[in-house]
């Protein structure tokens, strides 16, 4: 068993009430973990809380039919006052945003994370950049703290890994991922609701809205480069909210001949916030960091606080310069 799992499981023995949170904006690793680590400790007898900043995703809410993730700045969340805290997919301590203001001083951290630019902040730093998804990290931790996996959790676990591999097609996929699956739905992980619910389960709006927005693609250096824009205007238009465009940025890929793709969200009158994809060994991790984001070497973030057409004017020009 690693130090630092045994070192985990020794905190939560101890631990009589946990917060459990993730980065802003909670992507489908960082709810299918929450969820399934959330029902670990209230199997083992703590009190839990998950709290996020950010927006629910609508296509990932058939996995929290009872709401356990609190999205809100709430006297429950701020007055729970922890014992315990797990942080989850979260490489620096200021990407879980307002939660931090329910943390005690004092109080023990638990960091997980797969992220290689991680800040080791915790007070425990449980991390693996080699591993796909955080929900592999929770399912070795369950595993090998003897305790039997649900087919509700093998649902959440396998929607964690499932999204955070692009549906096993990003180079992250290990055999290691693939064996942890294959676990996953004989302990009952129901395929092809889960790939369904996900996947091929958008509203009227939302898909025409994806149309809109693939209508108006932009294409840079010989089509090497391939960008994406969500307005508000276009939010307003097709009634969605800034969570329905999670996964957009994987279409900026699509396009034959594109080998970095960026999609550009208006998130306030001077706020743009961008995702960024590429392909084979193009790092564009570094290029987020730059920017006071982060990720992996395919898949990264980060906002600026510009207006959409400037930050698109300095995302492009640095893009440019990095094929």
């Amino acid at each position: 068993m690693r130090k630092e799992i045994r070192q985990i499981l020794e905190a939560i023995g101890k631990a009589k009430k946990v917060l459990v949170t993730s980065h802003l904006d909670p992507d489908g690793d960082s709810i299918g973990s929450q969820l399934a680590l959330a029902a670990f400790l209230e199997g083992r007898g703590k009190k839990v809380l998950i709290a996020n900043q950010g927006i629910l995703p609508s296509k990932y809410s058939f996995l929290d039919p009872q709401k356990k993730i609190i999205l809100h700045r709430t006297p429950k969340v701020l007055n729970f006052n922890p014992n315990l805290v797990i942080v989850l997919e979260s490489p620096y301590l200021e990407r879980i945003g307002w939660v931090s203001e329910a943390i005690p001083a004092g109080v023990p951290l638990l960091n997980i994370d797969h992220h290689p630019d991680n800040t080791s902040y915790g007070s425990i730093n449980y991390l693996d950049s080699k591993t796909a998804a955080v929900g592999e990290m929770i399912f070795d931790l369950l595993l090998k703290a003897g305790f039997p996996i649900s087919s509700t959790m093998a649902n959440w676990l396998y929607a964690a890994i499932l999204t955070d591999t692009g549906r096993f097609r990003y180079s992250s996929t290990t055999a290691h991922s693939l064996r942890i699956c294959a676990q996953l739905v004989e302990l009952g992980a129901d395929v092809r609701r889960l790939t369904d619910q996900i996947y091929f389960n958008y509203s009227q709006e939302n898909l025409k809205m994806l149309g809109h927005v693939l209508s108006r693609l932009e294409l840079f250096s010989c089509g090497k480069i391939c960008c994406l824009t969500v307005d508000r205007e276009s939010l307003e238009r097709f009634q969605a909210n800034s969570g329905d465009t999670e996964g957009l940025v994987d279409y900026s890929l699509f396009v034959n001949g594109a080998l970095i793709g960026a999609l550009f969200k208006e998130v306030g009158p001077s706020r743009t916030k961008v995702s960024l994809r590429s392909q084979n060994n193009l790092e564009i991790a570094e290029l987020a960091r730059q920017y006071g984001g982060g990720g992996h070497k395919n898949a990264a973030g980060f906002a600026l606080n510009q207006p959409l057409a400037q930050a698109k004017k300095i995302v492009i020009g640095k893009l440019k310069k990095w094929i």
